[in-house]
C-alpha cells in the first residue's frame, strides 16, 4: 500500500521526516464515501441503481443528488487527517523535480498528473483530466513516452512529427525508442499532408493536360472521362491563376492486420504495401481528387508528390516478406 510522506530539504538533499498515512488504491469509492459520512447504503443503492439506468458513472450521479463537487471531498478528507489542503497548481510550480520523480505512476494517473518536461530543475505538468491532449511536436523519446502514456489512461492523444509521408510515422516512432507493442495498441490513424496551390475560383477554367505529368500518373494511359482545371489570372488573383492552398492529405487507419504488423516491426517497404493492402489513401489518390474536382491545377502534383509515387502503387495479395 503506498504511503504518502513529508519531505523536508536539509543541505540541498531531500529527507524523509514522517509518514502522513497511506493510499489504499484497492478500496472502492463507495467505501471511501460511506466512510466519510457523505452518503448511506440507502443513498448509494438508489445511486447505483440510477447510475446503471443512464449507463453513466456512480460518481457522476453522487455530485449530482448530494450537490458535491469533487474538490470538496477531497477538502473533507484533508480536514479528517487534520492536514491543510492546497490546490495542485499553488504547489507544483516550486515542486522538487527529485520528490516529484518519487510520485508512483499509479499515483500521477489517479492524480491526473501528467509530467510533460523538466528544464532548469521546474517540472512542467498536464493537470486535470481532459479527454483530449494536444502534444505540439514530437520530436525526442521523453515527449514521446509521455504521449503513449497519456492515450494508455483513456487520453485521446493529437500530436505531430516530421516524416515523409504516413507509414514512415511508424519507422520514427521506432526510432524514438517507442516499443512496437506499444505503438501498435495505442495508434488509431496517421494522417501526412502537403499545401498545394488552389485555382482561384474566379478565373477556373478547363485546361489541357502536360503530356509527360499524365504518363506519370497514368502509366497505362487516363481514364477516357479524365479532365483537369487550371486559373487563367484575373484581378483576384493578381494573374497567378492561384490563390489560397489546399492540404493534400495521406491517411493510414490503423486496423488489426496493421497492429500485427507494427508489433513485428518489419522493414518501412513491407509496412506501406500492408498499409496499402488495408487500404491506405495515399497522397496520390487525394491530389487526384482534387484535380478531377478543379481545385488544383494537375502541374502540382510533381511538385506535392516524389517521383515514385506519381504513379498508382499496387495493392492486394501480397502477404509474404519481399
Amino acid at each position: 500500500m503506498p504511503s504518502l510522506a513529508m519531505f523536508v530539504r536539509r543541505e540541498g538533499k531531500l529527507e524523509r521526516v514522517r509518514t502522513l498515512g497511506w493510499v489504499d488504491f484497492n478500496r472502492n469509492v463507495e467505501q471511501i464515501l460511506i466512510d466519510q459520512g457523505l452518503v448511506d447504503d440507502r443513498i448509494l443503492a438508489e445511486a447505483k441503481a440510477e447510475a446503471a439506468n443512464q449507463n453513466c458513472r456512480l460518481l457522476d450521479v453522487l455530485r449530482r443528488k448530494l450537490n458535491l463537487e469533487e474538490m470538496e471531498l477531497y477538502r473533507s478528507l484533508a480536514r479528517q487527517r487534520g492536514m491543510r489542503f492546497t490546490d495542485a497548481d499553488e504547489i507544483l510550480p516550486d515542486l522538487h523535480p527529485a520528490l516529484f520523480r518519487r510520485f508512483s505512476r499509479t499515483f500521477l494517473d489517479l492524480s491526473r498528473l501528467i509530467p510533460i518536461a523538466e528544464e532548469d530543475g521546474r517540472i512542467t505538468v498536464v493537470t486535470d483530466d481532459p479527454d483530449a491532449i494536444l502534444v505540439g511536436e514530437i520530436r525526442d523519446q521523453e515527449t514521446a513516452l509521455e504521449a503513449i502514456r497519456a492515450s494508455q489512461t483513456g487520453h485521446v492523444v493529437l500530436s505531430t512529427l516530421h516524416c515523409n509521408d504516413a507509414v514512415d510515422s511508424l519507422q520514427r516512432l521506432y526510432d524514438l525508442g517507442i516499443h512496437p507493442n506499444s505503438i501498435a495498441g495505442e495508434l488509431l490513424a496517421v494522417i501526412a499532408q502537403r499545401l498545394a496551390k488552389r485555382i482561384c475560383r474566379h478565373c477556373s477554367q478547363s485546361a489541357e493536360p502536360d503530356p509527360v505529368i499524365l504518363s506519370e500518373v497514368f502509366p497505362d494511359g487516363p481514364p477516357a472521362d479524365f479532365r483537369c482545371f487550371e486559373g487563367a489570372g484575373c484581378d483576384k488573383c493578381n494573374g497567378r491563376g492561384t490563390r489560397g492552398r489546399v492540404a493534400i492529405v495521406e491517411y493510414m487507419e490503423v486496423d488489426p492486420d496493421i497492429r500485427n504488423a507494427i508489433s513485428s516491426q518489419p522493414p518501412i517497404g513491407e509496412l506501406r504495401w500492408r498499409a496499402l493492402d488495408a487500404g491506405l489513401v495515399t497522397m496520390r489518390d487525394s491530389a487526384l481528387d482534387h484535380v478531377i474536382e478543379g481545385i488544383i491545377p494537375l502541374s502540382e502534383l510533381p511538385r506535392i508528390l516524389p517521383r515514385e509515387r506519381m504513379a498508382p502503387e499496387v495493392r492486394g495479395g501480397r502477404r509474404s516478406r519481399e
